[in-house]
């Protein structure tokens, strides 16, 4: 679902946190369900990832962690994903940027 037709696919996104800063998150799936969660280039979270729902063009995607479980939504035709996992639990969106680190 998560890595089309290759092996792995990453996620990532910039923005500014609370504090002023700039921070990159990316977000690496793999074909057999598992994740990794980075925050500045340092993983911070791992687990497993899986469909929920679908309908016109988008999936809901339940990511379970070590550290937090968040539902996404996946918007296939453009290939960006929304978490709740920026600041204060904004929504953020991951663009698709090549392989996983």
């Amino acid at each position: 679902l998560m890595t089309g037709s290759n092996s792995n696919r990453y996620f990532e996104v910039g923005y500014m946190g609370n504090d002023g800063a700039w921070y990159v998150s990316g977000l690496c799936f793999y074909s057999d369900g598992t994740f990794i969660e980075y925050l500045d280039g340092v993983q911070v979270d791992n687990g497993t990832y899986s469909e929920v729902s679908r309908g016109n063009f988008m999936v809901t995607v339940r990511m379970t962690g070590q550290a937090a479980s968040l539902d996404g939504l996946f918007y296939e035709t453009f290939a960006l994903f929304d978490l709740a996992n920026g600041p204060d639990g904004a929504v953020i969106a991951y663009a698709p940027s090549g392989v996983c680190p």
